[in-house]
């Protein structure tokens, strides 16, 4: 019943897109569509009447034969927090003097990325690559399938352009689906790891610390939680109990899910579902209001920072490294060294929601980071630059560096690389030698190795690559280990913290994790699709104005029902209704 499902629900979102598409696109002064002409060019470019005998794309390197010179344009998304120009970036000289490719970036921020997107489209002034945008379903539908903006890649999945990851697609075909429209075009690739990974669940901590010095016992209510988050106030005055901000390392995710949002933003502002239900939390009557309530009474009480929606993430950040912050939302082990009193957080339940459970990350393999526009000239090369990203040694060198000793010298390009220490940890050799005064190995590895932002491009996979350490080493070492406190304390994972984390994560919130999450991609026709994007526009800004109102007080809570109104004059209700039919057709 359900393959007859899934087979009706694809075959009418292919009439619709055809149709849709036909109608919708430009038209050339040849008459052609924008996107037939670019599927025309695409596979004439896959042919083999053009000369790419400089090009390697079998994944070996140089990509570009010696002597030759080639050049992409890139607009890349940086990671939030980044001080450093493009061209200062180790990777910069790495994929310039190793791949033989010299990038033209442009670099995005999360201020200017929507505008710089849409201006580059709107103008059709393109470069020949998107990186780290996140580029949703929606838009990869609307500037590829509707306007021919971007180039469809699967003529150049396989074995010739783009064979790492044509092989993960063979083995994990489900990881193929989350960059695949309805029919069969590829207009993007995304970062991939596996679904069974402890590390594709959000991360929640807490200070274990505090909670023995106030002897309490790790909360599963709601309830539970405030009366922990108010213990914490009054053991320091000065502590915000609950950490991050709206920006940044938002906490919004754990507490929504308290009520009984599973999945969606830490915001309310994607849809997740609710006993089983689409539903987009911000618009949601049954509970959206409660959980604003118990908001205000956290800002109230300064449990939450007074600057809760204006704090900018490295404020956010800052504020947890001086010990202030009682809970965490991200691997406390990539902000301190001291990861002792730290462990999990375990799923709440309240009256609105009876069952404890933690979904993976919907977006855990994504679409959109690696983009190609109709405007390169030589797709071949932009794939196979996309391509090598793919297996989990590349992946790793991309995120961390080159391993000394083990990579070719080449790759190190003037950078000390990265060794095991003595206690298994990787360590950067110019952190550890004092190379140009960098503090610390965190703030080295984003300004100064990692130009393309983690777990944005490539494969995350373990592939049988012995260069990399096992992804989870100590988990199956633990199994028979149940006393936190000896764990804790334990000098093997405390000298390995990121083991540490991922030891929380497996004993607290894994063992509550539910795959049962609204998909991460959804690729409608070209008219929903802009039909939509218009509605989620006016609902996000008027949500998130509203919410901010509401928590900080400026706006009464007897005004709970003009909000919901409102928004569902914004078009709420059919929004929601969309994607509830479109649930229900893949189920």
């Amino acid at each position: 019943m359900k393959s007859w499902k899934r087979w009706m629900a694809l075959a009418l979102t292919v009439i619709v897109l055809s149709a849709t598409a036909a109608c919708g696109q430009k038209k050339t002064q040849q008459g052609q569509t924008e996107q037939e002409k670019t599927e025309q060019g695409s596979m004439e470019n896959s042919g083999s009447t053009k000369d790419l005998s400089w090009l390697d794309s079998s994944g070996a390197l140089p990509i570009v034969a010696e002597g030759m010179e080639k050049t992409l344009k890139v607009y890349l998304r940086m990671a939030d927090g980044v001080v450093s120009n493009p061209e200062e970036f180790w990777m910069f000289d790495f994929i310039e003097d190793v791949m033989n490719i010299k990038l033209e970036i442009t670099p995005l921020s999360g201020e200017n990325r929507d505008e710089k997107i849409s201006l580059a489209f709107a103008s059709d002034e393109l470069p020949d690559l998107i990186l780290c945008a996140g580029l949703s379903a929606s838009e990869l539908v609307k500037y590829g399938a509707v306007e021919g903006q971007i180039l469809d890649l699967a003529p150049y999945l396989n074995e010739t352009y783009m064979p790492n990851l044509t092989a993960i697609y063979e083995k994990k075909p489900e990881l193929k689906s989350i960059v695949e429209d309805s029919e069969g075009h590829v207009w993007s690739t995304g970062f991939v790891r596996d679904p069974d990974e402890i590390a594709v669940i959000p991360q929640v901590f807490f200070n274990y610390d505090w909670l023995e010095e106030c002897n309490m016992e790790v909360p599963e209510t709601l309830d539970e939680y405030y009366n922990m988050l108010t213990a914490f106030k009054q053991l320091d005055a000065k502590s915000y109990p609950v950490g991050g901000a709206w920006n940044g390392h938002n906490p919004g995710f754990y507490i929504l899910n308290a009520f009984g949002y599973v999945g969606g933003d830490e915001k309310g502002l994607s849809i997740a579902l609710r006993n089983g239900k689409v539903v987009l939390p911000a618009a949601d009557r049954e509970a959206y209001g409660a959980y604003l309530t118990f908001m205000k009474k956290l800002y109230e009480e300064e449990l939450i920072h007074p600057d809760f929606f204006t704090m900018d993430i490295n404020t956010a950040e800052a504020t947890f490294k001086e010990g202030r912050f009682g809970t965490w939302d991200s691997m406390v082990s990539l902000y301190t060294n001291d990861v002792s009193p730290w462990w999990g957080a375990i799923p709440l339940t309240s009256e609105y929601n009876n069952t404890a459970q933690w979904p993976v990350r919907a977006n855990a393999s994504s679409c959109g980071q690696g983009v190609v526009t109709s405007a390169c000239e030589e797709p071949e090369l932009a794939c196979a630059f996309l391509d090598w990203f793919y297996t989990y040694h590349n992946y790793f060198v991309a995120a961390n560096g080159a391993i000394k000793d083990v990579d070719p010298d080449e790759w190190l390009c003037g950078a000390g690389g990265r060794s095991l220490d003595e206690t298994g940890n990787w360590v950067h050799n110019d952190v550890v030698n004092g190379v140009d005064g960098w503090a610390d190995g965190g703030t080295y590895l984003v300004n100064k190795i990692r130009l393309i932002p983690a777990a944005n491009l490539g494969s995350y996979i373990e592939d049988g690559d012995e260069r990399e350490t096992e992804l989870y080493p100590y988990v199956k070492d633990y199994e028979g280990v149940t006393d936190i406190s000896a764990l804790r304390s334990d000098e093997t994972l405390l000298k390995n913290t990121w083991w540490y984390c991922i030891m929380c994560l497996d004993r607290t919130l894994s063992p509550y994790r539910t795959t049962e999450v609204f998909p991460g991609a959804v690729y409608l026709d070209g008219d929903t699709t802009e039909r939509l994007a218009g509605m989620k526009t006016a609902i996000d800004e008027y949500a998130s104005q509203e919410t901010a109102k509401f928590i900080t007080g400026a706006r009464p809570l007897e005004d709970l029902d003009s909000y919901f109104d409102e928004i569902e004059r914004l078009g709420a209700a059919e929004y929601v209704q969309v994607y509830q039919e479109y649930y229900d057709a893949i189920q």
